[in-house]
């Protein structure tokens, strides 16, 4: 089997709405990050290369901040394989399949999706209902970076409000921002407050207290999305041998 590299996902293009205020930017990776934090972040993802979901996730925050992580054809072969064996095992296609999928989507590379798979994902799309497991706008956002078209998704947008002031009383701050950047993912407003980015710096500086640089990736990752942070991404693909067979 051919592997073959497709057009490349510009998540930062698939954002619709800019800030309502013309303020300095809460969140620039270039300023924000420091050299440690950037060198540790890329040390982790390394150390997860065996490790597909975490690996390509880590990847992909990565990108959205502007660094290149070197991907090779036995990593796209791990994730393929990785894919298939969590997709035999269950009935429906589980969150880390597509997770994974679209994650690699993202980072330029064809997931290799059979037909039934991509076939149920649409049927979940149409539904947004029986997720498995997904809010409706995480899962709507997921579809983005897939590349499949979406239909009028009123009810996802309804509850993408809902489901943040949710997320606002249960504390669940880690939640809110990759929740926040779902929905700017998938075209619907995410209404930030003032103190969900107090929140966000506080998270922000536990993990730097924990030296949990996995977690600041994640957060980061997300916050490149909520803030449009475009000056820092570059859309570069990474380097695979040619002509290399799975």
């Amino acid at each position: 089997m051919k592997f073959e590299k497709e057009p490349q996902i510009n998540i930062h293009e698939l954002s619709v709405d800019e800030p309502e205020t013309k303020r300095e930017l809460p969140f620039i990776a270039e300023r924000d990050i420091t050299a440690e934090e950037w060198d540790q972040m890329e040390n982790i993802t390394e150390l997860n290369r065996d490790h597909p979901p975490q690996f390509f996730a880590l990847a992909v925050y990565l990108k959205r901040l502007g660094r290149k992580i070197k991907i090779n054809a036995d990593d796209i072969n791990r994730a393929i394989e990785y894919m298939q064996a969590i997709k035999a095992t269950q009935d429906t296609l589980p969150k880390e399949y597509i997770n994974l999928a679209a994650d690699l989507k993202e980072l330029g590379y064809d997931p290799q999706m059979p037909r039934d798979a991509t076939d149920e994902i649409r049927e979940k799309l149409r539904k947004t209902k029986d997720l498995n497991g997904y809010t409706p706008c995480a899962f709507v956002a997921n579809c983005v970076r897939l590349g499949l078209k979406l239909p009028n998704h009123l009810a996802a947008q309804k509850e993408t409000a809902q489901d943040l002031d949710k997320y606002r009383e249960k504390f669940e701050h880690g939640m809110l921002v990759s929740y926040a950047a779902n929905a700017k993912i998938a075209g619907f407003e995410p209404k930030l407050e003032p103190q969900d980015w107090e929140w966000f710096d506080s998270r922000i500086e536990e993990s730097r207290k924990d030296k949990d640089f996995d977690n600041l990736a994640y957060i980061f990752g997300h916050l490149s999305i909520l803030c449009g942070d475009k000056e820092s991404s570059k859309d570069e693909t990474p380097d695979l041998p040619e002509n290399k067979n799975f």
